[in-house]
């Protein structure tokens, strides 16, 4: 089965936390995390957690996470079981594929659009089911799980 793909391509940082999740913005916008969590009415410390893809491992943006981002959770690479973002973002694909993109400008309306319509509830569900992903991962010795 041949997987369509794309050329037109984007890239933000979503931000998500238990029981709110924020914007999407994109990465050149340096005070996301500290503007977004300011604006959820979060209160420091706040864990921030990428996926480990290689745009987030390379040297500039380690020492710009290093220096700005203190409160870090470390993973290790290539663990979708631990990473309930890219359930989050599984849930916002099958969303925007329903829609007819023809331009960059309107792939950013429609991804920003679809985000907005995630609940809270889902988000809450995917960040409290950790404990559960956790457990499974080491009881399966690190081969893959359920999730």
């Amino acid at each position: 089965m041949a997987l369509y793909r794309s050329p037109l391509t984007v890239t933000l940082w979503p931000s998500s936390f238990l029981k709110k999740y924020g914007p999407m913005i994109p990465p050149a916008h340096k005070a996301h995390q500290t503007e977004t969590a300011t604006k959820l009415g979060l209160e420091s410390p706040f864990r921030f957690q990428h996926d480990n893809d290689p745009k987030h491992t390379a040297k500039i943006v380690k020492l710009w996470l290093l220096c700005n981002v203190p409160n870090q959770l470390h993973k290790p690479p290539q663990s979708p079981d631990l990473n309930s973002t890219e359930h989050l973002w599984g849930l916002l694909e099958r969303k925007i594929r329903q829609h007819n993109i023809s331009s960059k400008d309107m792939l950013n309306s429609v991804l920003n659009d679809e985000w907005e319509k995630i609940r809270a509830e889902e988000v809450t569900k995917l960040v409290n089911s950790m404990p559960k992903r956790l457990q499974e991962v080491l009881e399966r010795r690190g081969y893959p799980t359920y999730y």
